[in-house]
């Protein structure tokens, strides 16, 4: 996993990967225990989260040390041309939404903070995609 996400948790500015360092363990945990089992398909990441690699322990332990890595700054940045539209579509649609998921679902909320520009955008137009009637490709 090191080698994928950079050993500070970065992961790549270029989106191919996201990053790690900060994000909540229990999101991380999930990730894992989906890959793990099978109801995430992600072959890349199979080979660290795998049974035969990795125990419950061990995917936690993981987990709870990339939660406290700093979450890095330097990210990559998209081109700030709509930031105006931007924060008017997070005041009317991003932060409610999350609000309502948070009361339902906290544990699995994924913390978007710090994350990279290409990484965010690329599963935003899946998510667009899905609901078009495309389906989300697995990452």
């Amino acid at each position: 996993m090191p080698g994928l996400h950079k050993p500070n948790g970065a992961g790549l500015s270029d989106g191919t990967y996201p990053q790690l360092a900060g994000q909540h363990a229990t999101v991380l945990i999930k990730q894992m225990a989906d890959v793990r089992d099978g109801r995430r398909e992600n072959p890349k990441m199979f080979p660290f989260a795998g049974k035969h690699i990795i125990d419950v322990q061990e995917i936690a332990d993981v987990a709870i040390y990339l939660q406290n890595m700093k979450i890095p700054h330097d990210n990559g940045k998209g081109p700030g041309t709509s930031l105006e539209r931007g924060k008017a579509l997070y005041k009317n649609d991003c932060r409610s939404a999350r609000r309502k998921r948070r009361r339902q679902r906290e544990e699995v909320l994924p913390c978007s903070g710090g994350q990279h520009y290409k990484y965010m955008l690329r599963q935003i137009m899946n998510i667009r995609d899905a609901s078009a009637g495309t389906p989300t490709p697995r990452w």
